[in-house]
């Protein structure tokens, strides 16, 4: 199987898990398997109707979708759908006490 990027975030065994125990939870096999598929999944799964709460924790599985397949690859460190789940869980309530800085002085 050639890993391209729909594969990677959401047709392999663990974003499959991921997706499929999220809240709400996606079954990715209905979702396109193509070469450069994920833009085409993301227009299915976000529109401008999407709340901002949901838009982020996408945002975030699919960041820490990420962060467990480099860690697999570069330390052989395997990640769980759960521990995905609390990373996600946790970066969000991290978030919601420190939020980022927004304005803008100028001098």
């Amino acid at each position: 199987m050639i890993d391209n990027d729909s594969h990677l975030f959401f047709h392999c065994v663990l974003p499959m898990q991921v997706w499929l125990s999220a809240t709400p939870s996606l079954d990715t096999a209905t979702l396109p398997q193509e070469v450069d598929g994920i833009q085409d999944i993301l227009h299915l799964l976000i529109n401008d109707n999407t709340p901002d709460t949901i838009l982020c924790k996408t945002v975030y599985i699919l960041w820490y979708i990420w962060k467990a397949r480099n860690d697999y690859h570069f330390n052989r460190k395997e990640w769980s759908p759960s521990q995905v789940h609390k990373a996600v869980e946790g970066y969000m309530a991290h978030l919601e006490l420190n939020p980022p800085q927004t304005s803008v002085r100028f001098a």
